[in-house]
């Protein structure tokens, strides 16, 4: 029997071999087994696609609702997940001036390594 990689080793032989990785957006567990069943590689899950699922406008999702919709989705594929980790941060940035970036920065990745998430992924964008 042979061990399970993890994805994010997955992941990082996508990036280094040649071609396009095709990745839909993925905003539930139906949707990531779907994806996965019909061939793709690997998945996205974008702030608007969990925003608009959720009824909720991309800019107020909170990290919890990110990393909530993060596990469900890992837990259902064998597939690499990719997160917009900027859509729970906008959030959180409300309560840190400029100067505070990095701490919240850190507050993102964080969650994000538990779920075996490539870190690439995880890094928030600066507006």
């Amino acid at each position: 029997m042979t061990a399970m990689k993890r994805m994010t080793t997955v992941f990082r032989e996508m990036l280094a071999s040649p071609g396009i990785i095709h990745a839909p957006i993925a905003h539930d567990p139906l949707t990531a087994r779907i994806a996965e069943r019909v061939g793709f590689r690997c998945l996205d899950l974008g702030g608007y696609a969990l925003g608009a699922s959720s009824c909720v406008p991309e800019p107020l999702l909170s990290l919890e609702e990110l990393m909530i919709a993060t596990r469900r989705i890992t837990a259902a594929v064998n597939i690499p997940l990719m997160v917009d980790g900027g859509a729970g941060l906008r959030r959180s940035n409300l309560r840190y001036s400029n100067n505070h970036g990095t701490g919240a920065q850190r507050r993102c990745r964080r969650p994000h390594r538990r779920p075996g998430l490539p870190e690439a992924c995880s890094l928030p964008q600066r507006n």
